[in-house]
């Protein structure tokens, strides 16, 4: 679905393969262990829709006691080791150990994703880990693989065409229209660049159309609203979900180099007409 962002937490364990028939009744003991008790997870796999956010998305990560419950409070400790890089900006337990209390035989953790905290196209992968004095881990489920898998939403050319405003960083915000170019695929033109162009004057952005998100503004001639022919280009990512779009620029006028920010998003604003574009370069 479009606007959404998936995050796939598929948990599985490594080098076990289990058939429809399994039951996990058949793990309360474990043959030669008559005695013995047994850790493991108890949400071992799930599949989870996220949409962008810098809100956590929590999930509760579950232990249980095969076997009869323990006369006492059991402390549970848990060990997350990443496999590929990982930061607690993206992922973190609530806390490294969980209780299971007297007489009972589950327990849970808040495991906490942020969305917002993965790059684009990036993956990572968990292991987590479960252990207490006394007991075993389970065969199956007493070690939990996760891995999460971050997607970004549908590209959808056209929605990067007709009016946004554009916020220049220190100039403020302004009204533009981006067009299709005739010719060139995905090449979208904004046809009031820096809030200065000469009549019927465009820019053009080239976009990526991949997971990668990103944009390209070659190099290329650009009349001013005084006339002055200077050049422009520059680099930029979007985003397909909130159609968003930030470029930086080498903006050249008169021999000199101007950088310039850009944020773009959907819409428009009232116009000020303002009589000329940049500050700096009034007389």
């Amino acid at each position: 679905m479009k606007n959404k962002i998936l995050i796939l937490l598929v948990v599985f364990m490594g080098a076990v393969v289990l058939n429809s028939c399994y039951k996990e009744t058949s793990l309360s003991h474990e043959p030669g262990s008559e005695d013995a008790q047994y850790l493991q997870f108890t949400n071992v796999e799930g599949v989870f829709q996220m949409v962008p956010s810098d809100t956590p998305f929590t999930y509760d990560l579950g232990v249980k006691i095969l076997g009869a419950p323990a006369a006492s409070d059991l402390i549970v400790n848990l060990e997350v080791l990443a496999t590929s890089t990982v930061n607690s900006d993206q992922v973190s337990l609530a806390y490294d150990t969980l209780t299971i209390h007297a007489n009972e035989t589950t327990g849970s953790v808040t495991l906490s994703i942020v969305p917002d905290q993965f790059p684009l196209g990036d993956s990572l992968y968990l292991d987590i880990k479960a252990s207490a004095s006394g007991f075993k881990n389970a065969s199956y489920g007493g070690e939990t693989h996760i891995g999460f898998i971050y997607n970004v939403c549908d590209y959808d050319f056209f929605d990067y065409v007709g009016a946004f405003i554009c916020d220049e960083e220190g100039y403020g915000e302004y009204n533009v229209s981006f067009t299709p170019d005739p010719v060139i695929e995905n090449r979208i033109l904004n046809s009031n660049f820096w809030d200065w162009p000469a009549p019927g004057q465009t820019l053009a952005y080239d976009l990526s159309a991949d997971d990668t998100q990103t944009i390209i503004i070659p190099d290329q001639p650009f009349t001013f609203g005084d006339d002055v022919v200077g050049s422009v280009d520059g680099t930029g990512t979007y985003d397909a979900c909130t159609h968003t779009m930030v470029c930086d620029y080498n903006v050249w006028y008169g021999g000199s180099n101007y950088p310039t920010h850009h944020e773009f998003r959907p819409g428009s604003v009232k116009s000020t007409s303002p009589s000329w574009k940049p500050s700096y370069l009034k007389k």
